[in-house]
């Protein structure tokens, strides 16, 4: 992604939409966690999901913007560059303050399968709006869908990722009427 690209999609009607709800969601969670002293785990862990869905967003735009300038157009000299990363650096360090919260007055284990949970849902609605409206992501046209924040394919390694052929056997059923199976008698005197 170029960082022309990104600023496009961050000023989009749906981006900015989704940022709203999130801010106010953040906003309201976290009044409620410091003025009203509401120390329940879920309240901590939905602000640690918010959080991480804006990290995932802005580690997508970042390795966008690497993997276009090693591949020759210089992306670094972009603002929304820096922007990103000092975002990235943020919520990763707000993320990591708030699960050391948790875990002080939670058990370890639970806070893992719930943040789990919660950063999934949000990652999910989170990459619903790198979607334009006819359902082609904002990655640039390499003819291949694409893994919110993760994987980009490639058509050159299209050979690596093609399914393996099986071949087909096709068995008629027996007409007998012993059944395919052995049907093994237990007593309950044994």
């Amino acid at each position: 992604m170029t960082g022309e690209n990104i600023v496009k999609h961050l000023v989009s009607w749906p981006f900015l939409l989704y940022m709203l709800l999130e801010i106010l969601a953040f906003c309201s969670l976290l009044y409620y966690y410091k003025q009203r002293n509401a120390n329940y785990m879920l309240i901590i862990l939905l602000l640690v999901a918010l959080l991480g869905s804006t990290t995932v967003v802005t580690v997508k735009a970042l390795a966008g913007m690497i993997m276009v300038s090693i591949q020759g157009s210089m992306q670094l000299g972009y603002p929304i560059f820096y922007i990103m990363f000092v975002c990235m650096v943020a919520t990763a360090i707000a993320q990591a303050s708030f699960l050391a919260q948790a875990s002080q007055l939670y058990d370890s284990a639970l806070i893992a399968s719930v943040n789990y949970i919660l950063s999934t849902s949000l990652a999910i609605s989170a990459g619903v709006i790198n979607m334009h409206d006819n359902g082609s992501t904002i990655q640039p046209d390499f003819g291949n869908s694409f893994s919110y924040g993760a994987l980009q394919s490639n058509d050159s390694l299209s050979e690596i990722y093609t399914p393996a052929t099986l071949p087909v056997v096709t068995e008629e059923a027996s007409s007998s009427s012993s059944p395919p199976y052995k049907i093994l008698e237990h007593n309950k005197n044994e």
